[in-house]
């Protein structure tokens, strides 16, 4: 996190060129930055409270996603009774396909990337969202004091919607289901 300028371009996609000496010119042409963090809440407030300027002038925690799940503490019964192995399998199996067939991919020279794309109907309800967010960026509205916060929103909801879309189905289109699941969890 100590250079929060270089991430934001991996993060949108942009050409990012570095330098090291053992390494020479290394130039990343359409790469992308997903991070994902899990960290107790005391250590996450003391990093922004030494940090938070930083990371919120560059723009670099609006594009995270911060998720403060309740405690289980004090609920979490008997492993036995778990009734959600089949989904959790089923998602370990899915990620460990996802996972093979890139290698694959990658050995066997295949790197061409597919463009993912809105059904007509999920490009209007993103539209739709997303000017909501924007009115709500304006003097009054919900994200007045936190404008870039709110100015990532719509595209971590059109990405979190890519990612169901492909992981769910492996489709390239996004369709309305995973606009609307998006939507629920950037706005848990």
């Amino acid at each position: 996190f100590k250079k929060p300028g270089l991430q934001n371009s991996l993060w949108s996609g942009d050409t990012v060129t570095t330098t090291t000496k053992s390494e020479g010119q290394t130039i990343l042409d359409g790469v992308r930055l997903t991070t994902q963090v899990m960290i107790q809440p005391d250590v996450f407030n003391n990093f922004v409270e030494v940090h938070g300027n930083n990371l919120r002038g560059s723009g670099m925690l609006a594009r995270f996603l911060v998720a403060v799940p309740s405690s289980t503490q004090g609920f979490r019964q008997s492993w036995e009774e778990f009734s959600n192995w089949c989904a959790y399998e089923g998602f370990c199996s899915r990620v460990d396909f996802l996972m093979r067939e890139t290698m694959r991919r990658f050995e066997a020279g295949e790197n061409k990337k597919s463009d993912i794309t809105f059904s007509p109907e999920a490009a209007d309800y993103w539209k739709m969202i997303h000017n909501e967010i924007e009115s709500n960026l304006a003097f009054g509205g919900r994200f007045e004091l936190a404008p870039e916060h709110g100015g990532r929103i719509s595209e971590n909801i059109a990405r979190l919607a890519a990612i169901f879309s492909f992981f769910e189905n492996g489709s390239t289109e996004v369709r309305i289901p995973e606009v609307m699941s998006a939507l629920h969890i950037v706005f848990a």
